[in-house]
């Protein structure tokens, strides 16, 4: 959900060029794991793929993102890699600018690392994995909603009260729609005895 739609230029190039030094933190981590462990190569291309095409199905004025459902399967490392790589094809598409990748992949990853960590925390309290699914992501991706409306904000020298009383209800709604669709598959994921979702993985 927070996905920073705004073209090269807007924002300015300090702060774009530390976010990608920020987000070379994780991404880094997540490469170094991806070298350790090849065989989840295609399970991270196959998430990034998933996630890419969500996003090009509008929602109103949104779209999915399936970033918390990344994190759930791929954990917050992998998740790091994935998230960059759907973010850089959306740019190169002009779904944001190119200058902004870093800045999103920050937000993105925030989703997919929160939703595993609450995912995580929910079923180590009990919780059925599909129900923490849903709660996990609908969590998350309704706080990172209220994020995109201050960057614009601070990017387009404005309020950003008009961003949050039109699209900020908007995306949370997107966003409950979208942890309905993850609860959905990570309880399909578990009945096939997928070892990625299930608690404790």
């Amino acid at each position: 959900m927070a996905h920073v739609h705004l073209p090269d230029g807007v924002i300015p190039l300090k702060w774009c060029l530390l976010g990608f030094a920020t987000y070379s933190v994780p991404l880094a981590l997540g490469l170094k794991r991806l070298v350790e462990r090849p065989s989840t190569i295609p399970l991270v291309g196959t998430l990034a793929a998933v996630s890419f095409a969500a996003m090009q199905v509008p929602v109103v004025c949104a779209h999915l993102m399936l970033t918390p459902l990344t994190g759930i399967v791929l954990g917050p490392r992998l998740s790091a890699v994935s998230v960059f790589v759907v973010d850089t094809a959306c740019a190169l598409m002009g779904h944001g600018g190119v200058t902004v990748v870093g800045i999103n992949s920050i937000l993105n990853w925030s989703e997919a690392a929160g939703g595993w960590l609450l995912y995580r925390l929910l079923t180590g309290a009990g919780l059925k994995p599909g129900r923490a699914a849903l709660v996990a992501t609908g969590t998350v991706l309704s706080c990172t909603a209220f994020v995109p409306p201050f960057v614009m904000a601070v990017a387009l020298n404005t309020s950003p009260y008009p961003f949050l009383f039109t699209l900020t209800p908007f995306w949370i709604l997107t966003a409950w729609l979208e942890a309905l669709v993850t609860s959905k598959t990570v309880g399909a994921l578990v009945r096939m005895n997928v070892e990625w979702v299930s608690p404790g993985s």
